[in-house]
């Protein structure tokens, strides 16, 4: 693969990237609507769905993305490669936690037991927009910046 090539497939996986951010957003809501709505099935089906496409996503960020990142001249001094991989690490435990609590949730329905799933869903998905501005705002206009034909 010529460098040129190399170049549009990452230029490509930046627009898929952007795309799948806000699927993972409307996912997250969808779960806490599923939540207030004491439908504790949807609610975990979406969760699931969520994680899934969380690991993928994250998989091709510290793949394909922040490798090319890495290696750029200048990044913006809130926009270290470290700080997506500790944002990505702790978006994950975030994640297991809210998974560990939703599959432990009875059916009848805890009051306190929904309000404290809410409240961890939030707090995931307050850590997530930030991750998402922060990826936005910093690493992939730089690297369309990079690799954009000249």
């Amino acid at each position: 693969m010529t460098p040129r090539q190399k170049a549009q497939d990452i230029l490509t996986v930046l627009g898929s990237v952007e795309a799948e951010h806000r699927t993972l957003q409307s996912l997250l809501l969808r779960h806490q609507e599923s939540l207030v709505g004491l439908d504790f099935s949807s609610a975990l089906g979406v969760l699931e769905d969520f994680a899934r496409r969380t690991c993928r996503h994250r998989r091709v960020e510290e793949d394909d993305l922040l490798p090319v990142y890495s290696k750029l001249s200048e990044v913006p001094p809130d926009g270290e490669p470290e700080i997506f991989l500790q944002e990505h690490r702790e978006i994950e435990e975030q994640l297991d936690s809210l998974l560990t609590a939703a599959r432990s949730i009875s059916p009848s329905g805890d009051r306190r037991a929904v309000a404290v799933l809410v409240e961890q869903a939030a707090r995931l998905r307050v850590a997530i927009e930030q991750h998402i501005r922060r990826e936005e705002k910093t690493l992939l206009p730089a690297l369309r910046a990079q690799l954009a034909p000249k």
